[in-house]
């Protein structure tokens, strides 16, 4: 896996990290929103986020719109499935899991910061579950990441070229 990394994007990574402390992205991508939401105490239609280029995702963002309050972020769920057969999220026995979007995102900031490679063609289809006892829920995520074509503009404007 470390070795699919171009060593240029490390090189820049290094660089973000050493000259401001964080790392910027330069594409989101954003889960449509999901055909049927959560009933209270279901499950969602997944919906499906379909990379357009190579690059490092570098943060998940997690968001419900209905009730926005921390109780409900916590019985929120959110699985994610990676190219139809890898599970981002895993149970104590290595199976499919859903986590819990206020654990995984936090109640203030919504977000966690991720660090893998993405590539056209392998989508990432999240489900989401709805552990409330009543109301529907509209979560989303978005993922933020670095794509490779700019790397090197990148690298050339720190340089001063």
């Amino acid at each position: 896996m470390i070795a699919d990394f171009p060593k240029h994007v490390f090189d820049l990574l290094q660089q973000q990290l050493s000259t401001t402390g964080r790392i910027g992205a330069t594409r989101y991508f954003v889960t449509p929103d999901v055909a049927s939401p959560a009933a209270a105490g279901g499950i969602s239609t997944p919906t499906t986020i379909r990379f357009t280029e190579k690059g490092i995702a570098l943060a998940m963002y997690g968001q419900e719109a209905v009730a926005a309050s921390p109780l409900t972020f916590a019985q929120c769920g959110v699985r994610c499935q990676i190219g139809g057969t890898e599970d981002l999220f895993v149970d104590g026995q290595g199976g499919p899991a859903f986590a819990s979007m206020l654990t995984l995102f936090g109640g203030q900031n919504c977000w966690t910061p991720l660090l893998r490679r993405v590539t056209p063609g392998v989508d990432w289809t999240f489900t989401f579950r709805n552990r409330t006892p009543a109301g529907t829920i509209d979560p989303s995520v978005t993922i933020s990441m670095i794509a490779d074509s700019d790397v090197a503009r990148m690298l050339e404007q720190a340089r001063g070229k």
